[in-house]
């Protein structure tokens, strides 16, 4: 199994939600998010959340909303 790394392409779907549970932007009604890791096309802090992943593997990230991605949380 490839996990991902540097150079790898990913595509996922995404759900981002405020504190108070409101949706603020999702891919659900559109694509998932592509791109190729490291080349910059979005935050650090996402990408580096993202590495080490495998193929169709979970996680749930914590962002402050003045900063990048910056911890994991268990469910």
């Amino acid at each position: 199994m490839t996990n991902v790394e540097n150079g790898s392409f990913v595509s996922f779907d995404y759900k981002g939600t405020l504190d108070n549970g409101k949706v603020f932007d999702t891919s659900a009604n559109r694509q998932p998010l592509e791109f190729k890791m490291g080349a910059g096309h979005v935050i650090k802090g996402l990408e580096e959340n993202l590495l080490g992943m495998a193929l169709n593997e979970k996680k749930h990230l914590l962002s402050p909303l003045k900063m990048g991605l910056v911890r994991e949380t268990k469910n």
